[in-house]
């Protein structure tokens, strides 16, 4: 089975260039674990950092060739598109980080002293305004959906520069523990603004970065609906997505809020899952306990145990899906956690705890 790739239709100025042919999904971050297949690829989420900002009114630098004959523009000017919608010239950027027989680019070289390409960069951070949206397609099936990407605004630190992250393509940097990122959010408690400030108190400055952030993303349960009707041919997924997941379980102990370290294939965190009807039906309550007594010996066996309750619904990767039918939706079980013995009808509403011993009463459990 085949993994993911990169493609794209897009002339927007990219360093590297994407190929025509697309850019396959690597592999070498994960080659030491048990699950350490291309297909691996084929199901995760994709995340967008911004990472500086070029300055328009910047004297050209990098141009060389432009700066020789006169007619040189900025780094700014050269990814702006024209009237038909293509960049000024994308080859000054990639220019800037490569190597030739004249040596390295100006970024580059910048890099290699203060890991940052700075030249023609703003000196402040002005960023922000960062936005997306995804659309699935399924052409032989005839279906598409669409979904908004979550945006984090604010999340760099005041006094960051316009390259605070301006990292060298091909390096697995910037991410969220960047010391250009804040270690306080602002969140909603009860109605108010809250900020939130973790300075202190955790393995890492790395760490204490990357628990604001939780802050502005974590839920201790989520609710949706879901349709498995047959005669619909129905199938739901719900699609749960722990971005941050990877920062809290490669030590020898988990960070807070996940409780469970990686093993190689998997670090399984606990859920909890019920759901009711359209008609906001619940199963029963259980009747209590009768009256019991001690036994003669030897006592007859213990009957078999119950089928595995809807408090074990394990989420164990960074994108778990929860399948509600007999078949993924998404046609694949890698990821997979089947739930359809735990329904109470082929429609209705579910709720998927995060704190499974908390937030259910016993009986649902």
């Amino acid at each position: 089975m085949g993994g993911a790739k990169l493609t794209t239709l897009d002339k927007s100025c990219t360093s590297p260039a994407i190929p025509e042919e697309g850019e396959p999904f690597r592999t070498f971050l994960f080659e030491g674990d048990e699950n350490n297949g291309v297909a691996r690829t084929q199901v995760g989420y994709i995340e967008v950092i911004e990472m500086g900002q070029l300055d328009p009114s910047a004297t050209p630098v990098i141009d060389k060739s432009g700066i020789a004959n006169g007619n040189a523009i900025n780094a700014a000017a050269a990814i702006t598109h024209d009237t038909n919608g293509t960049p000024a010239n994308c080859n000054i950027v990639n220019f800037a980080w490569g190597t030739d027989d004249a040596g390295d680019g100006i970024w580059k070289a910048e890099a290699k002293t203060g890991q940052l390409g700075r030249s023609e960069m703003l000196a402040n951070w002005s960023g922000g305004g960062l936005y997306g949206y995804a659309t699935v397609i399924n052409v032989p099936r005839g279906a598409a959906f669409s979904y908004d990407a979550i945006a984090i605004a604010d999340h760099v630190a005041d006094g960051a520069s316009g390259y605070a992250m301006h990292y060298e393509p091909g390096t697995i940097y910037p991410n969220f523990t960047d010391s250009t990122m804040d270690t306080a959010a602002i969140v909603s408690l009860n109605g108010q603004a809250v900020t939130l400030d973790f300075s202190g108190g955790y393995p890492s400055a790395g760490v204490e970065r990357i628990q604001a952030l939780n802050a502005t993303i974590m839920a201790t349960e989520i609710y949706n609906d879901y349709v498995t009707d047959k005669d619909l041919f129905a199938t739901t997924d719900w699609l749960l997505t722990f971005p941050t997941k990877a920062f809290h379980i490669n030590d020898a102990e988990p960070i807070q809020p996940f409780s469970q370290k990686w093993v190689g294939n998997s670090a399984c965190e606990p859920a909890a899952f019920y759901s009711v009807d359209r008609e906001e039906s619940q199963p029963a309550e259980p009747p209590a306990p009768g009256p019991s007594g001690p036994d003669f010996s030897p006592a007859p066996p213990t009957p078999p145990g119950p089928a595995p309750s809807n408090n074990d619904v394990p989420l164990c990767y960074e994108s778990t899906i929860i399948q509600f039918a007999n078949e993924s939706a998404a046609f694949t079980s890698q990821v997979a956690v089947g739930v359809n013995a735990f329904l109470e009808a082929e429609d209705g509403w579910a709720v998927l705890s995060l704190t499974p011993l908390r937030s259910l009463p016993l009986w649902k459990m």
